[in-house]
């Protein structure tokens, strides 16, 4: 096991193998200051959109925080602090729930 990475780590040019399941394409993007949230990547769209709220409640006013998918470009949601603390919540369809795979008894 040691001797086979070590024997990667000798040629530069070997690209280790990326799995798919450890992707994870969703992510938070703050508007007003054109930039990605960093350490917010999420593998489903619901913890995304649970950590687009988190966010959005410690955030400025007319802060804007977006999620979308970075595998196609999708936009899922967008949230908004209005002046009060008010919360605008925009959540497309069917993106806020979380599907369970086992058949109902």
């Amino acid at each position: 096991m040691v001797a086979e990475v070590i024997e990667l780590h000798k040629n530069k040019n070997v690209r280790y193998p990326k799995k798919q399941a450890s992707v994870r394409p969703y992510r938070l993007w703050d508007a007003k200051n054109r930039r990605l949230l960093q350490w917010r990547n999420y593998a489903y769209s619901w913890t995304a959109i649970r950590g687009a709220w988190d966010e959005i409640q410690w955030a400025k006013i007319h802060t804007t925080i977006e999620v979308f998918n970075i595998a196609n470009g999708q936009h899922i949601a967008t949230f908004k602090v209005l002046p009060g603390r008010n919360v605008h919540r925009f959540v497309k369809q069917g993106f806020n729930i979380r599907f369970n795979k086992r058949k109902a008894k």
